[in-house]
């Protein structure tokens, strides 16, 4: 029986479990009387591909990122389950394909995947949507392979699509309409997919709670995907967990999929609250746990209870936006915190042992040797709560995103381009920045804190040093994926 859609997501994702898009959008069109299928490419692959595990480690690798090195050095070994997964969807017949374009890796294998699929003779229609649609210009190669794309939220849009409407909001432009009541819509539908595969076991799945972000931290362009921050009631979220935990018995971590969970402090109180309650009426498994992304708040509005609150309803893991030990820094980026408000987010988390993922950031534009110095000082004075902290991601060095407010800021921050583009100013080369990023991660080694498998090293030697064999010509701001160029209005279509 044919199906109207097949929703399909590429490399490279976590995983651990599958991204949430997908199953929203599967229960939202069934509402509405269409058919799809939910199929993980990015699983597939890495489950195919064992011997390549490297492409899934720490950072982005530089493969996912340019389709020429993504052929040259794995091409052999990627054809034969592309074409086979490309088989394995078309058995269902499908009307449309959709494919999610989740970060700036999704684009080169989505290539590879529509090339086989127009080489086994699809003759349906394709259609992107996800959040790095909206680094798309009139460049970007992968537009003029597709029928459409979905900017924004796609709840709306794409049932508009899938009834014939070739126009309107979100439709092949960046002028879409944000969703404005959340709880509207169903809860994910993720039975199309055999958990077990995933490499936590099937112990690992997502929730979205939220829209958006209270905060307007300069160098992020969550606003473009989501101007104003939307969310969901905390019963609602309790009741989802409840859902998912009978459908999915597996299941014992539940991860917001949200840029943070404590962003509506009401609710968040509210679904702490249900959550507690239902184990402590035995509706709900008692070892059930939570994480996800969220914010440090003022220490007025954390007090003790407030983190006593989180432990007993599961919370194992905050993912926090720390960026830099420096306050100065952290002003400039509108973080609103202080280092006494940190030190308290530390502390009481220690206490009631709610574990830290610890999300930083190297080389922002206003960060001098005195800044840096300060982010090398906070590991040191932590390193007696070392064991809360699950892990110290340190990401790539800055980056300007095209969407994000700093980009606009670059004039007055003095920001200037060298031969190849990589910007500078008083405060940093591109080189100091690497070097400042290889100094915190000896030092958070040496200070005994645990981090994931580090491949950015490899890259930079690889494709960014002088002299290299490999020919890249891009900027490394470039070469991740963010171009001035996406802030055109629309794309043009060929």
């Amino acid at each position: 029986m044919s199906k109207d859609i097949i929703f399909i997501t590429v490399p490279k994702l976590d995983p651990n479990m599958p991204i949430v898009g997908p199953a929203l959008l599967k229960s939202q069109l069934r509402e509405n009387g269409f058919s799809s299928v939910y199929m993980d490419f990015n699983i597939y692959l890495y489950n195919q591909m064992e011997d390549c595990r490297e492409l899934w480690w720490g950072d982005e690798h530089p493969c996912w990122l340019d389709l020429d090195l993504l052929i040259e050095d794995y091409g052999t070994k990627l054809k034969e389950p592309t074409f086979s997964f490309a088989k394995d969807v078309l058995k269902h017949n499908p009307k449309w394909i959709g494919i999610t374009q989740f970060s700036t890796t999704s684009q080169a294998p989505s290539i590879l995947l529509i090339k086989a699929f127009k080489e086994l003779g699809y003759k349906g229609k394709f259609v992107l949507g996800g959040p790095s649609c909206m680094l798309f210009h009139s460049e970007t190669p992968i537009i003029k392979m597709v029928d459409h794309v979905i900017y924004g939220e796609a709840e709306e849009s794409l049932i508009e699509l899938l009834e014939g409407k070739t126009s309107g909001p979100g439709i092949d432009t960046k002028n879409f309409k944000q969703l404005q009541n959340l709880d509207k819509y169903p809860f994910p539908d993720y039975t199309d997919l055999r958990l077990k595969e995933y490499s936590s076991n099937g112990s690992v799945l997502y929730m979205a709670s939220s829209r958006g972000c209270v905060r307007n931290c300069t160098f992020c362009d969550i606003h473009a995907m989501a101007p104003k921050f939307k969310f969901r009631s905390g019963k609602l979220m309790a009741k989802e967990v409840m859902h998912q935990s009978l459908r999915h018995p597996t299941v014992n971590v539940m991860r917001w999929a949200d840029s943070l969970f404590n962003g509506a402090m009401k609710e968040f109180h509210i679904f702490l609250d249900e959550i507690i309650n239902y184990k402590e009426e035995g509706m709900l498994r008692e070892d059930m746990q939570f994480a996800g992304q969220c914010i440090v708040r003022p220490k007025r509005q954390c007090p003790p209870w407030y983190f006593e609150k989180m432990a007993k309803a599961g919370i194992l893991s905050q993912d926090l936006g720390i960026e830099s030990g420096s306050e100065s820094v952290r002003d400039h980026m509108d973080k609103k915190f202080s280092n006494e408000d940190l030190d308290h987010y530390v502390e009481m988390s220690y206490r009631y042992k709610l574990g830290i993922t610890a999300l930083m950031m190297v080389g922002y534009p206003t960060e001098t040797e005195k800044d840096f110095q300060e982010t090398l000082n906070f590991f040191t004075k932590h390193q007696k709560h070392k064991d809360v902290f699950h892990t110290v991601i340190l990401g790539g060095t800055f980056i300007f995103m095209p969407h994000a407010p700093v980009w606009h800021m670059q004039e007055e921050l003095n920001i200037k381009y060298n031969q190849r583009n990589d910007w500078y100013n008083e405060n940093s080369t591109f080189d100091e920045r690497m070097q400042r990023r290889e100094r915190l991660k000896e030092h958070v080694n040496e200070l005994g804190f645990k981090m994931p498998m580090d491949v950015h090293s490899k890259v930079i030697k690889k494709y960014f040093k002088k002299n290299n064999k490999v020919k890249i010509s891009k900027s490394y701001n470039e070469f991740w994926g963010y171009s001035g160029k996406s802030l055109e209005i629309e794309p043009k279509r060929l």
